[in-house]
């Protein structure tokens, strides 16, 4: 699914006003104070299309980065928990273990009981990267911030 964006001619005011799909000016934050998205207008069509597609080209780089960083913190979080129920599992098994491995009960509990930890603690991690929006760069914001800077200053109405 491809977001197009729209140019139309407003002949009221002899511009052209460039319109974008609801998702690019959420993902992108291209809002007013109000919470509003930006009007973007210009006499130059050429200009809004460059400018349309500066836009997109940002919009799809921005979805895949997030998308391939929640596919890369959702296969760790499937790690973490695969390697937390082995360290239960061998945490419930210690005393058969024990005697096939022929080591005391004491270290197979606490290896288990380190490595579950480690995992719950990985598992947190994970999960406040992934609520914080991990994976968007700095100079990603700072891209956005100065498009929003330059609509504003030359492409307002």
């Amino acid at each position: 699914m491809t977001a197009n964006a729209n140019i139309e001619f407003q002949p009221e005011s002899g511009k052209y006003i460039l319109t974008l799909p609801e998702s690019v000016y959420k993902t992108l934050g291209l809002t007013d104070t109000e919470g509003k998205p930006i009007s973007i207008v210009n006499e130059n069509k050429m200009q809004l299309e460059w400018l349309s597609q500066k836009i997109m080209g940002w919009f799809h780089d921005l979805n895949t980065r997030i998308m391939s960083t929640r596919s890369r913190l959702n296969r760790k979080k499937r790690v973490a928990v695969l390697i937390l129920f082995i360290s239960i599992l061998i945490a419930f098994l210690n005393h058969s273990l024990s005697r096939i491995t022929h080591i005391d009960i004491l270290y197979i509990n606490l290896s288990a009981f380190g490595i579950g930890m480690i995992c719950i603690l990985q598992l947190f991690k994970y999960f406040a990267l992934g609520l914080t929006g991990y994976g968007m760069k700095s100079n990603a914001e700072d891209e956005i911030n100065d498009l929003k800077q330059l609509i504003q200053k030359d492409y307002s109405t």
